[in-house]
């Protein structure tokens, strides 16, 4: 095959929408479903490239690979977070204790 990279959502959006034989979209060579394999080394690559906190509305200071985004946003003090308790209140995570003291 050509050797061209495509994320999985892209080429499976691609390969479904496909009627007759599959083409690569950067040269038309066509190809089989079961020439396609997954580039370990590029995803290793794009897990360990350095992303920022998307919390929003309160801006976090953390930056980290993106293979640990997903633990620091179970952990981050400035996500924001519901009341449990029933009031509708809405804060960060930093501030749920003295929340759960005054609800």
């Amino acid at each position: 095959t050509c050797g061209h990279r495509f994320c999985r959502g892209c080429l499976d959006l691609k390969t479904s929408a496909s009627i007759g034989p599959l083409k690569c979209p950067m040269d038309g060579e066509v190809f089989e479903p079961n020439q396609i394999r997954n580039d370990k080394g590029c995803f290793k690559e794009i897990q360990g490239l350095l992303v920022d906190c998307p919390t929003k509305p309160l801006p976090c200071s953390w930056r980290g690979p993106l293979m640990e985004i997903e633990e620091h946003s179970d952990e981050c003090p400035k996500r924001e977070l519901a009341c449990g308790f029933g009031c509708g209140a809405k804060f960060p995570r930093s501030d749920a204790e003295s929340h759960s003291a005054e609800c």
